[in-house]
């Protein structure tokens, strides 16, 4: 499998995702999971890195990463509350998808990230 999935339990942020994912266009490839039904999601390709390096565990990380703060928006929100649940619902998605990949170099990668905060 070279595709990871990430996806949130927030359904209002659907339409947001679509838009996101259809816009996307760079370094890695995205397209977007949503129905009406679903929690929006967003599948990360890794067909093109090399996991056993950490070269590659390291880019596909910076995919999932960056693929979760599109999943969950709520960034800047000046709201405590918010932020608090923006950080636990990318960290949950993060966790998700390293774990959906059973790779441990990526594994290595996240758990080095997890213990800087």
């Amino acid at each position: 499998m070279t595709t990871a999935t990430l996806a949130t339990t927030r359904t209002r942020f659907a339409p947001v995702a679509v838009l996101v994912g259809s816009l996307l266009a760079g370094s890695f490839a995205v397209a977007p999971v949503v129905s009406a039904q679903e929690a929006p999601a967003i599948v990360v390709k890794y067909g093109d890195l090399d996991l056993s390096t950490s070269d590659g565990a390291r880019a596909l990380y910076e995919r999932i990463t960056a693929a979760a703060r599109l999943v969950c928006p709520n960034e800047d929100s000046r709201e405590l509350v918010l932020q608090s649940f923006n950080r636990s619902c990318r960290e949950a998605a993060i966790e998700r998808a390293v774990r959906s990949v059973h790779n441990t170099e990526l594994a290595a990668v996240r758990n080095e990230h997890a213990k800087r905060g």
